[in-house]
């Protein structure tokens, strides 16, 4: 919103303001809110008649004064709903920048995040883009481990000494972290010293920490894990900081779970593997056998088009003659 009238005036179409002014009559004069002349008829005699003298109006919030004559109402109402106009405008190109952070934001993350199909690999990807769209002097991505119900970190950053995540593991629920994560929405806390909910071993404020932004990572309202940005300095988190973080939490629990199940498929698809060559060495004492089927279930699982078992012997046991 408009400060004051002033910026609109000198800034935004001045010269339309001044011969719209002069054409409705001129002996009006429009003033700041503390009633400095800004443009119009500097002669012009600030009336106490309310009809000859009106506000400016925008949502509530007087930004000037248009005064000395039975026309000032109206130019009052032009002006207000310029302002309005303004306001308007500046609001949707402000949610268009931000629109814009996100999507930018998040197609370099995922252009990142092809090049790896490793968890902890994309989680320390994931924590440097926020890092670098919200510099702090701490950070970790979390993951929640389903059997235990506990927290724990699979990347982080930290500008301490012993470079040591200010948590390893949290229990779901408990602690400052674990709370927000397990309410399901992001949150800000910009004084951590007074916040209760910070207590226990795993304290944050006894670390130095001063202030926090949480973003849980959820998918379908399930909870995959948290990520959580800390500053030891006083400087505060804002509003636009958590609509970023949040929209870097919902892209990163995607990848999260959708690796976190490819990885899972992999080691069952690996211990079926083991399992029937285990099984086929148990029902054959023939080393050949066995070799087969391991080739054979190998090249089966991976897909390959080929599929070989090198055996290496040295020259002495293949009786070469030697020079």
């Amino acid at each position: 919103m408009p400060k004051s009238l002033k910026k609109l005036v000198l800034r935004k179409n001045r010269a339309l303001i001044a011969d719209v002014i002069a054409a409705m009559d001129a002996g009006l004069c429009v003033q700041s809110p503390d009633g400095d002349y800004l443009l119009g008829n500097k002669n012009a005699t600030v009336a106490t008649d309310e009809h000859h003298r009106a506000a400016v109006l925008v949502e509530n919030e007087t930004l000037g004064w248009v005064c000395g004559g039975p026309k000032a109402a109206v130019a009052a109402q032009l002006l207000s709903n310029l302002a309005a106009r303004e306001q308007e405008k500046r609001a949707i190109t402000q949610d268009l920048l931000s629109k814009y952070k996100e999507i930018t934001l998040l197609f370099r993350l995922s252009e990142q995040i092809l090049e790896t199909l490793d968890v902890r690999a994309s989680a320390s990807l994931v924590l440097k883009e926020a890092q670098q769209i919200l510099p702090s002097d701490s950070g970790m991505l979390m993951l929640l481990h389903e059997n235990t119900g506990t927290l724990e970190t699979v990347a982080h950053f930290t500008n301490y000494a012993d470079n040591r995540p200010p948590i390893q593991v949290s229990q779901l629920g408990e602690g400052l972290i674990g709370t927000i994560a397990k309410l399901g929405r992001g949150e800000i806390v910009n004084n951590i010293a007074i916040d209760e909910r910070d207590s226990g071993e795993h304290a944050l404020e006894a670390q130095g920490c001063r202030t926090l932004i949480c973003g849980p990572l959820q998918l379908k309202e399930r909870l995959i894990g948290a990520i959580t940005l800390l500053r030891q300095s006083e400087q505060p988190y804002r509003a636009e900081d958590l609509k970023l973080l949040t929209a870097l939490c919902a892209h990163a629990a995607s990848v999260m779970s959708v690796l976190r199940n490819e990885n899972q498929l992999k080691e069952s698809r690996q211990n079926e593997l083991i399992f029937q060559i285990s099984s086929q060495i148990r029902d054959s004492l023939s080393l050949s056998e066995t070799l087969q089927t391991a080739v054979e279930k190998i090249q089966a699982t991976l897909g390959s088009d080929r599929c070989f078992f090198l055996w290496h012997r040295s020259e002495i046991e293949i009786n070469l003659p030697t020079s």
